[in-house]
């Protein structure tokens, strides 16, 4: 037994960057919980039990890690390559992980699950390739899952690799079969040792040949598996963050807090037990934490108040639709799918009336069907993922459309039962669901414009002067660049706002969008105000990418503007909202931005320029426009 990093000589040579570790590093430990809790559910041998996961982290001496100065020395020759080739990257990231295992301890987490048949297969691993063991251990992008199972890509297991400092895992099991196996997988980069070989990126301790080892990893020693299941060992765990457990907690409760409350899946975070008869208490104590669209789902799944229809798409009652209509809810419907886990939330059902609503699509067939549309990372549906299989896809589409289609008939069921004037006014209701892998290309002429103040400092700093190419009014601006005035009233939302693709809405609106009384804050609350005058000019708008909320604004100034700038709202029929403005570009040039501001502008007269906005909003939008110079 020893580490192996095959000879891959005349084979691809594969760098230190790894597009499936890559997709999960933004958010790893959402990622890791997802995944991990999706796969031990989809492993689930008893439906009248729940399954069971644990986390649970400890340290042991690094002479204990099997094999670890071998191991040290594969990466000791992968770094002298990295050098020698001169890979930039790669050589960081040897000089970032070899001190680790040089250490005399090492951060480790076990993820073990109960209730499930295990990783069928290590008995047969030289020959089948198409097992749960050979999957998850030795092959890369293949996935054959079925019958409702949420992960289809093969690329979920990567989340245990970002979440390693040193990309190493070991895999242990003990199957429904009886068979007892484990095996570590080490990924690098492909590198060349002193006799000029050519070794593969992907390292295995193993038996001769990467076979897996006939026995149980043992490495914890207050554990011990005595039933069947999975045991995935991240090494040296990145921890660092000791905020690792409530985001990990965080991540069951966003995700999986309807098969939680129904009693299809308990988690164990160290000493945190989530399960139906904790799920309550730990929605409330991590309310602060937990997205408000979680908070507002459970209370639906508890309140007695909502309606709730059934509908059967293949099989009898295969979906569940409820939905509250009640002041401050976030306009959201909860994607549910077969056993529990949430895909997205969607909107673009109405603009501001307050509702909120969960879709559980149940079945197993409907659910296997519309399993097929989820992305990599099972948060979105794309019509597009069964391209190669036209008559699925225009059955999955159909489905899709019906679910959206009886979603919008309750809402507006329930809308016509409302008499005790609870409900806002209708507006903006009828903005259209795209029912594609891509929204169609949206673009709006604005006319009419309003006055609101700017009143945060910049968040992305310009690196040099822009120079870019209708009645007058004199406003007062703020020109702080630390404080910020009042934002005087009702926001739309009090969202964390997240830009995401429909069906695939964020939070929405961030709490700072408030719908704007006093164009003028007090004035001890900015340090100096220039006075500005609007001036004229020709706006048009087109969604450039709505997936990463951009626009591009085209802007066409009736006069030249040296020092200016330019205000952004979304609109509703009767009100309008601060755009909270993540980035503005011209020319690939970062502009000064504050809130929904783009600040210290130049523009030509009669010259069009083209702004490349990117906002913290997760809908199709109205968006107004004015312009300013100071």
């Amino acid at each position: 037994m020893n580490w192996i990093f095959p000879i891959n000589n005349g084979g691809q040579f594969h760098g230190i960057g790894d597009s499936g570790i890559d997709l999960f590093k933004g958010d790893p430990i959402k990622g890791l919980t997802r995944e991990i809790c999706q796969n031990s559910i989809d492993a689930r041998t008893n439906d009248k039990i729940a399954v069971r996961v644990e986390f649970k982290s400890f340290e042991v001496d690094i002479e204990k890690l099997p094999q670890s100065n071998h191991l040290l020395e594969y990466y000791k020759q992968a770094y002298k390559f990295c050098e020698e080739q001169k890979f930039e990257k790669a050589t960081k990231y040897f000089e970032r992980t070899i001190p680790i295992l040089e250490q005399s301890k090492i951060q480790m987490l076990r993820i073990s699950d109960f209730n499930t048949s295990g990783l069928i297969g290590a008995d047969v691993a030289a020959k089948n390739f198409t097992s749960p063991w050979f999957r998850l251990v030795r092959s890369v992008g293949s996935s054959d899952k079925s019958e409702g199972s949420i992960g289809a890509f093969g690329s979920g297991k990567q989340a245990c690799f970002s979440c390693s400092d040193i990309q190493t895992v070991f895999y242990s099991t003990l199957d429904m079969y009886g068979v007892t196996a484990y095996q570590g997988v080490s990924k690098l980069i492909c590198f060349m040792d002193d006799e000029e070989n050519l070794h593969s990126d992907i390292g295995y301790y193993s038996e001769e040949n990467s076979m897996p080892i006939y026995e149980q990893f043992d490495i914890d020693e207050s554990f011990k598996r005595n039933e069947p299941g999975t045991d995935v060992y991240i090494t040296s765990f990145k921890s660092s963050n000791m905020e690792w457990k409530k985001e990990l907690i965080v991540a069951v409760l966003d995700g999986f807090f309807y098969a939680v409350k129904e009693g299809h899946l308990i988690v164990e975070v160290d000493d945190v037990l989530i399960d139906s008869a904790h799920i309550s208490n730990l929605i409330m104590t991590y309310k602060d934490d937990i997205s408000d669209k979680t908070f507002d789902y459970y209370q639906i799944l508890t309140d007695s108040d909502c309606a709730k229809r059934n509908f059967s798409y293949i099989e009898e009652n295969d979906v569940e639709i409820r939905m509250l209509m009640k002041q401050d809810l976030h306009r959201r419907i909860a994607i549910i799918r077969f056993p529990g886990m949430k895909v997205f939330d969607k909107g673009n059902i109405s603009a501001t009336v307050p509702f909120a609503g969960v879709c559980i699509i149940k079945g197993k067939k409907i659910s296997k069907l519309l399993g097929g549309l989820e992305n990599i990372q099972h948060n979105a549906w794309e019509i597009s993922r069964y391209r190669d299989e036209p008559e699925i896809q225009a059955d999955a589409e159909s489905k899709m459309k019906k679910i959206y289609g009886d979603i919008k008939k309750l809402f507006n069921e329930l809308k016509g039962q409302d008499t005790e004037g609870e409900i806002d006014p209708e507006i903006g209701d009828c903005i259209p669901d795209p029912m594609s892998e891509k929204e169609e290309t949206q673009e709006t002429i604005n006319d009419e414009v309003s006055v609101i103040t700017d009143r945060k400092s910049a968040l992305v700093k310009p690196s040099g002067n822009i120079e870019v190419s209708d009645d007058d009014g004199g406003i007062e601006m703020d020109d702080d660049e630390s404080k910020g005035g009042t934002s005087g009233g009702l926001g739309i939302h009090t969202g964390k706002g997240h830009i995401t693709p429909e069906p695939n809405p964020g939070s929405g609106l961030g709490e700072k969008f408030g719908r704007t009384s006093d164009p003028n804050p007090p004035a001890e609350n900015l340090k100096t105000k220039k006075k500005a005058k609007r001036i004229s000019a020709s706006i048009r708008y087109i969604a450039e990418d709505i997936e990463a909320g951009k626009y591009e604004v085209y802007i066409t100034s009736k006069a030249d503007i040296e020092a200016g700038q330019i205000l952004i709202f979304m609109a509703a029929e009767t009100d309008k909202y601060k755009a909270d403005i993540r980035s503005a570009k011209v020319n690939g040039t970062n502009l000064k931005i504050a809130e929904n501001a783009i600040k210290d502008i130049k523009l030509s007269k009669n010259v069009k320029t083209t702004f490349h906005v990117e906002f913290d909003y997760s809908d199709i939008c109205s968006l107004e426009v004015e312009v300013y110079e100071y």
